[in-house]
């Protein structure tokens, strides 16, 4: 098993989350445990067992550099290959170097104060962490169920920008090279935004087949370069859309 103390899902509980590191061929692993894996899959073997260090579940993982964006791997904009930040129930975002045996980030000597590991700026459930890079400048993206998003340069000791963009949110995307956001509720439609909390669009769900309308959004996905939107709902329906007029990328 991935995580084989994992708790039951069920309320209060997040059941299990994986995130996939293609870089290195390894799987990070979190979710309802006091622990992180990460997972060698060459080897088949568990490298790292990190505590959480808290109560909280573990709700979403995300590694804080991507091969194919814009990134330094040096760390330079408090991004690497190693890091690894974890979503929490209670709204927290923790930061993890998964070389370290405790999950403790390096120590750098030419900062004045240490680098920051938490950050506490939610008050909810985290939807979604994703990494993004717009114009040579790499941000990562924060989304808790009461609809607020933050973006963050982990260089810093807070957000750099909030919003809210839907009450509710079950589900969020953000687009890796166009800043636009996708947010999903229960209340049945996504809401596209940019990343200065513009809404831009409101796509409501619909069954053209049975003329009724779907289940809550459950999860959104982004293409990585093309501007095409995937949608899947409680029903088990997935939907994908596209503007009528694409702009190249």
């Amino acid at each position: 098993d991935a995580a084989p103390d994992i708790g039951e899902g069920g309320p209060g509980g997040s059941g299990l989350f994986c995130e996939w590191q293609q870089h290195s061929n390894k799987l990070i692993a979190g979710g309802n445990s006091k622990y992180i894996r990460c997972w060698d899959l060459e080897t088949e073997k568990c490298a790292r067992t990190l505590p959480t260090n808290t109560d909280a579940c573990v709700t979403t993982l995300c590694t804080a550099w991507d091969s194919e964006l814009e990134i330094s791997a040096s760390g330079s904009m408090g991004m690497g290959p190693n890091t690894v930040v974890a979503g929490h129930s209670d709204g927290s975002l923790k930061l993890f170097d998964i070389r370290s045996p405790t999950g403790a980030l390096p120590v750098d000597s030419r900062r004045r104060t240490p680098r920051k590991d938490k950050y506490v700026e939610h008050s909810s459930w985290i939807v979604e962490l994703s990494l993004v890079s717009y114009n040579g400048r790499a941000e990562l993206v924060s989304g808790s169920l009461d609809g607020y998003l933050r973006t963050w340069d982990l260089r810093m000791s807070g957000s750099i920008r909030s919003f809210q963009v839907q009450r509710g949110m079950t589900a969020l995307s953000v687009h890796k090279q166009i800043p636009l956001v996708a947010a999903g509720s229960h209340t049945k439609f996504i809401k596209i935004a940019n990343l200065e909390g513009d809404g831009l669009q409101i796509i409501r769900q619909y069954d053209e087949l049975h003329k009724q309308k779907l289940d809550p959004i459950s999860c959104l996905e982004f293409h990585k370069h093309k501007m095409v939107l995937a949608a899947g709902t409680t029903e088990s329906f997935v939907s994908i859309y596209k503007p009528r007029h694409t702009p190249s990328i």
